[in-house]
């Protein structure tokens, strides 16, 4: 008898620790101390908030749905993500509990990650239009989705200048990587917006991502070269016609290396990125203001797209260092170097982004 009451107890205990998780979780956090992210199970994936300093995690999306790519809103307040039923997935917002789910432009299959406006009234995604992917935008009001690039394909995610005005995306339309824009303002008429799909840079391939300095002055990109790829900057000098706004185009790294992925601090002042210059794949920053660029990491972390924590004081990304092809997350402290796997539970933990 004392056994089962001991038993009975001691699932009482765990339930009770588990809620206290939720619930812990739930509360206002410290700023810059949260981030979600999508984690690979079996039969699917799933969307997760993680307090990173106490090492708490609540699945926002349970069920049977597949769901991916959460991106925050520019508030902090709901997530975008996208979630399929039956094999094709749509664009759906939740708050910040995983609660009042939605889905926003049901009438368009979803086909990457989502970008919120800097304003968060709007998102613009990558979608399918007759076998053809183009970018389009909803708003959070409820108006109909619509297409804002009408002539050629968009061969990568959407991503909003800081001042809402252009949206930027890369297109192989002419049988090379080229950096386009599109006027999002724009309502489609007959014969589409005046500044659609205008040709950003004209003279070289460009890689994905790009990367908007935070005062929308200076855009950052990654420029092919026979195999290798260097950094590169260009000044963004108006607003209106984008072809006409880019000057001072100019290399921020050397050419005969690989380096991928830039990132802009929310500081303006540094820009993480992978580089294998040293050999090994590893994290870099470089000094907006001299050039100069350190080695954040010595542990070949190959990697991909480096996510600044709010405050600039860390970064996180995902990496299958240390987990045999499988993809887990790590941060990394940008002042002292220090180094840390998340060790989530998953297959895989991918996309990783910090909560404004």
């Amino acid at each position: 008898m004392v056994r089962i009451v001991a038993f009975i107890i001691g699932i009482w205990l765990a339930n009770v620790a588990a809620i206290g998780s939720a619930v812990a979780l739930g509360a206002a956090a410290p700023r810059g101390s949260e981030l979600v992210y999508t984690s690979l199970r079996p039969g699917g994936s799933d969307i997760y908030r993680l307090d990173v300093e106490r090492g708490l995690t609540h699945n926002l999306t349970p069920g049977k749905d597949t769901n991916s790519s959460p991106v925050w809103s520019p508030d902090g307040r709901q997530i975008a993500f996208l979630s399929a039923t039956n094999g094709e997935f749509q664009l759906y917002v939740m708050d910040a509990a995983g609660r009042h789910r939605r889905a926003l432009a049901p009438e368009f299959q979803a086909d990457d990650r989502p970008a919120w406006s800097p304003d968060g009234r709007r998102i613009a995604f990558r979608v399918m239009v007759k076998g053809s992917p183009k970018i389009a935008v909803v708003g959070l009001d409820g108006s109909p989705a619509y297409i804002v690039n009408l002539t050629g394909a968009a061969d990568s995610p959407a991503v909003w200048s800081p001042d809402g005005n252009w949206i930027l995306y890369v297109s192989f339309r002419d049988g090379n990587p080229r950096l386009y824009a599109v006027n999002p303002n724009c309502q489609p008429l007959p014969r589409g917006c005046r500044y659609n799909d205008d040709l950003v840079i004209t003279s070289m391939s460009v890689g994905w991502p790009v990367s908007w300095s935070p005062d929308g002055r200076v855009l950052v990109f990654i420029r092919l070269l026979r195999g290798q790829s260097a950094l590169y900057a260009a000044d963004i000098i108006c607003t209106e016609q984008p072809a006409d706004c880019v000057r001072g185009l100019r290399a921020l790294t050397d050419r005969d290396t690989n380096n991928r992925y830039p990132a802009w601090s929310p500081d303006g002042q540094r820009i993480a990125f992978i580089s294998n210059r040293e050999g090994r794949s590893d994290l870099y920053l470089m000094e907006t203001q001299t050039g100069h660029i350190r080695r954040l990491t010595d542990v070949g972390i190959g990697g991909h797209l480096p996510v600044w924590s709010p405050d600039g004081r860390h970064l996180a990304f995902e990496s299958d260092l240390t987990r045999g092809g499988r993809s887990d997350l790590y941060v990394v402290d940008t002042v002292s170097g220090e180094f840390r796997p998340l060790r989530l539970r998953g297959l895989s933990n991918v996309n990783p982004v910090w909560r404004p």
